[in-house]
């Protein structure tokens, strides 16, 4: 059994060597979060290309967690922290496709109140976020949600909850794009689309080539990925999760189109049922198409946050002792933010 498709691995392996980084060092770097007694079993071939791909293959056999971490996961999730913005986008999509450790719950949202994420990647607090989200399954819920907050807060960790809830149910599938802030001056209403269709449907056609009038591409384009989304069944939901769209030099095409598929999502007669999750973007845009909006505005994590998750994931008779270390490295900051929080908590749990 393995976690991921072998031409999945290969693409990656390719994509990284091509960018002409792979040395020694930064194997070392890729790899030095790992587990330590699985670090030791990885090959090490003088040949940094060949280590590589044995080492991503052996990771690749690894599908059980070990201490609640599945090391492909953290390996990948250090590779969306590239400078290279393929890299990191392939990384994403791998991601959401590494099937998520425990148990499947009753619940059929249950995942969306996990504190750990696939690979023990950790989602702190939210609570009226992932209540939203709950709501979006509901019949006459709202169809379309905003998440907005200050930079780095940590709003486009919505897309791993999301990502992880998708994989430990059958409630809906998981279509998403993220403009990074490289791209945003090039991003193209066509690109978005196809972006969106192909991280669900690998396998479709191109999108409808650019025409005029611009709204009637926008609704030709809209029309097109609701059909490739057809292909997953008739009683499939999507959720379409859109992070950037806002961006300050974001061309005007954008909006455009992610207008155009806000109408089409408030619309009950599409052939599936889809839901809208925009990150980073003012929701007084989209009320005039019609739809229901829930805005949601998130903040920095606090301590109470990081002492009831703790409090959650630790046995009782360890958590007095992490959580008075915990307590004082919190102390000593200035200000708290969501990555300040979250590396002590994931420092108290490594120890």
């Amino acid at each position: 059994m393995v976690l991921l498709p072998e031409k999945a691995i290969n693409d990656l392996v390719e994509l990284l060597i091509a960018s002409g980084g792979v040395n020694q060092l930064w194997l070392d770097n890729l790899f030095a979060l790992l587990p330590p007694a699985f670090h030791v079993t990885l090959p090490e071939p003088d040949v940094p290309e060949d280590r590589l791909r044995l080492s991503l293959a052996k990771l690749n056999l690894q599908v059980d967690p070990i201490q609640g971490t599945l090391p492909f996961a953290v390996v990948l999730d250090q590779l969306t922290r590239d400078p290279g913005s393929e890299i990191r986008s392939r990384a994403k999509q791998l991601l959401n496709q590494l099937a998520a450790p425990g148990a499947a719950t009753t619940d059929p949202l249950g995942a969306l109140s996990d504190l750990r994420l696939v690979g023990a990647a950790l989602f702190v607090g939210r609570d009226d976020l992932r209540a939203t989200f709950r709501r979006l399954a509901t019949p006459g819920g709202p169809c379309v949600v905003t998440v907005n907050g200050p930079p780095q807060v940590g709003k486009s960790h919505t897309r791993r909850l999301l990502a992880h809830a998708a994989s430990r149910s059958s409630v809906f599938h998981l279509a998403w794009c993220e403009i990074e802030p490289e791209q945003e001056a090039q991003f193209t209403a066509d690109w978005l689309i196809e972006e969106l269709v192909h991280s669900v449907v690998p396998g479709a056609t191109s999108a409808p080539p650019r025409r005029e009038p611009p709204a009637r591409w926008y609704s030709e384009l809209a029309s097109w990925a609701v059909g490739q989304f057809a292909q997953l069944g008739a009683n499939a939901m999507v959720w379409i999760v859109i992070d950037g769209a806002g961006r300050p030099n974001v061309v005007s095409e954008i909006r455009g189109v992610v207008e155009r598929l806000a109408a089409v999502v408030a619309t009950p007669t599409t052939p599936v049922a889809l839901r809208l999750i925009l990150v980073d973007c003012d929701p007084a845009t989209l009320r005039q198409v019609g739809c229901a909006i829930d805005p949601v505005q998130v903040v920095h994590l606090t301590k109470d946050e990081a002492r009831k998750c703790l409090e959650s994931l630790v046995d009782p008779p360890k958590f007095t002792a992490k959580w008075t270390v915990t307590e004082a490295a919190l102390n000593q900051l200035a200000t708290l933010t969501t990555r300040s929080v979250a590396d002590a908590l994931e420092q108290a749990l490594a120890s």
